[in-house]
């Protein structure tokens, strides 16, 4: 997982780019991860419950060992707050530093419609080179059958004269 750098340099500068682009990647691996939580608990929450296990979780807590622990992984609380607090200072930064994000969505955005500007122009472009191949190839038919019938016709003339 991407390293967030910490939100503000000591000068009050703003954040760079990169550790905006860290904290994007962060945000979005730790909504997959919740997710997946989420899933697993909804598996958990599924499952019918025995009397008993709730008999002996009463009386004594069942202690995990290493392995399971890391095989457990966050808790989904842990994570739910982690996500929470980078959301709000994603925010914060937002709020605060509004030219940085709306220059996101200028030079991103501009982006986007001149890829697409040029990628229905390159469509445009093969739809008409497939018109005048079309077109070319009729025409080369049309002149080779126009050659072979004077070529036959040349032919047919030629044993109908009478030799002297």
């Amino acid at each position: 997982m991407a390293a967030i750098v910490s939100w503000r340099d000591p000068n009050a500068t703003g954040i760079t780019c990169y550790e905006c682009n860290c904290l994007l990647i962060s945000l979005v691996m730790q909504i997959f991860k919740l997710s997946i939580a989420g899933l697993q608990a909804e598996n958990m929450a599924s499952q019918p419950k025995n009397e008993n296990q709730q008999a002996t979780s009463s009386t004594q807590p069942i202690l995990k060992t290493e392995e399971d622990q890391v095989a457990s992984g966050p808790s989904a609380l842990g994570l739910k707050d982690s996500l929470e607090k980078q959301y709000l200072k994603m925010k914060e930064h937002a709020e605060t530093y509004p030219y940085v994000w709306a220059s996101y969505i200028v030079v991103y955005g501009g982006f986007a419609l001149w890829t697409g500007y040029r990628w229905r122009k390159l469509r445009k472009t093969e739809t008409r080179v497939r018109t005048l191949q079309e077109r070319l190839r009729k025409l080369v038919e049309a002149e080779e059958a126009a050659t072979s019938t004077k070529a036959v016709e040349k032919g047919s003339t030629s044993s109908e004269k009478p030799s002297k």
